[in-house]
């Protein structure tokens, strides 16, 4: 939020840049570039679990000021800062704390923006030990060591800030790979049911091969056109043992339609490929619904185009978000033999280690009848 004068504020989390659909969790704010202004480094639930946000927007005037206590704590924690303007009336304040937020803890250096036609005309500083020290103009863009009852000293900065540089990555929201979800843990699936062009009742096949079950719509245009990407590679995924179910939803915002129209529109879509054809009971998507909610603490609705890859025994072995690949699903059966900790490893986003050992998930059954 960003103050609009007169007790009122705006919200400005898009146009910042910090409009994130991460889990956030904590916060740190400190100029972690030694530019003048302040950064922040962000803790999340969800991935990334940690994000650096580095401010290069700001480009007025800054002074910042580190206090160290020799009749009260060293930290100065609870020691308060007040700064004078030279042409303005209005007084800043600030006060050194520790910890600041749930789980987290700014730097202690008590940074003081200051307008570009600003100067400091002086301030003081109330201890915690009760001593007020009064201090006279310092110099903007500059920090300042304060050590109780003395002047304050110009510290210098740990690098000239032209000098600083952080490695940065634009993050991208429509990688086929983040939308991928392959299970460390293969657990068994529910059984699932369709209905046929003819009306009938079918499950999906267990014989042997991986099912690719796909959920899509005849509105919906990524999943025209990965059903039909799906057709052009059907020779590779048949090479690599993969049949696919594409499982039709319009039915479920239109459950009067008569069997005629159903079987004509599923006649239809077999020009789309090869595969079986089929429309979605409702207790179908309810059970994919409760799988995902079971392998994703956020719950989200199953969007479109959704797919989930089945082993040879019925287990959940991947479940792709949007469109996929027949060079990912056939990446995936190769190495759906791999050990749990090797497909997590697989499955990752990031480097790093674990604390844990993957563990094999406890789905409750879930009947169709």
């Amino acid at each position: 939020m960003r103050s609009a004068g007169e007790n009122r504020w705006a919200n400005v989390s898009a146009l910042s840049g910090v409009d994130f659909p991460d889990d956030g969790r904590a916060i740190a704010i400190t100029d972690w570039d030694d530019d003048g202004d302040l950064d922040a480094w962000t803790v999340n639930r969800s991935g990334p679990q940690v994000r650096f946000l580095q401010n290069d927007l700001n480009k007025n005037l800054f002074v910042a000021f580190r206090l160290r206590g020799t009749r009260c704590n060293r930290d100065a924690i609870g020691a308060r800062v007040q700064l004078r303007l030279q042409n303005s009336k209005q007084t800043l304040v600030k006060t050194v704390r520790a910890g600041d937020g749930y789980l987290s803890q700014s730097s202690k250096a008590l940074h003081f923006g200051v307008p570009a036609d600003e100067q400091v005309a002086g301030g003081l500083i109330r201890w915690p030990s009760g001593r007020i020290q009064v201090f006279g103009s310092v110099q903007v863009g500059k920090k300042y060591l304060v050590v109780e009852g003395q002047a304050p000293a110009v510290l210098q900065r740990t690098q000239p800030a032209s000098q600083a540089s952080v490695k940065t990555h634009t993050q991208s929201n429509d990688s086929a790979d983040e939308r991928r979800v392959l299970i460390s843990v293969p657990f068994a699936m529910p059984q699932l049911r369709f209905q046929t062009a003819d009306g009938d009742d079918a499950q999906v096949r267990q014989n042997g091969k991986h099912q690719l079950i796909n959920l899509w719509a005849s509105w919906c245009e990524p999943c025209q056109k990965e059903l039909a990407q799906l057709a052009q590679d059907t020779a590779m995924l048949s090479a690599a043992g993969v049949e696919v179910t594409a499982v039709c939803v319009d039915r479920l915002s239109n459950e009067n339609a008569s069997s005629d129209v159903a079987r004509e529109d599923l006649t239809n879509s077999r020009s789309l490929g090869p595969f079986e054809f089929g429309y979605a009971h409702p207790k179908t998507v309810d059970i994919l619904q409760v799988v995902n909610n079971h392998v994703f603490d956020i719950h989200r609705s199953l969007p479109l185009p959704c797919s989930f890859l089945l082993g040879p025994n019925g287990d959940l072995q991947a479940i792709y978000k949007g469109p996929t690949t027949a060079a990912q699903i056939v990446s995936d059966v190769k190495n759906s033999n791999d050990d749990p900790e090797v497909r997590r490893m697989h499955g990752s986003h990031f480097t790093g280690r674990w604390s844990a050992k993957p563990r094999s998930a406890r789905l409750l059954s879930m009947g169709t009848s």
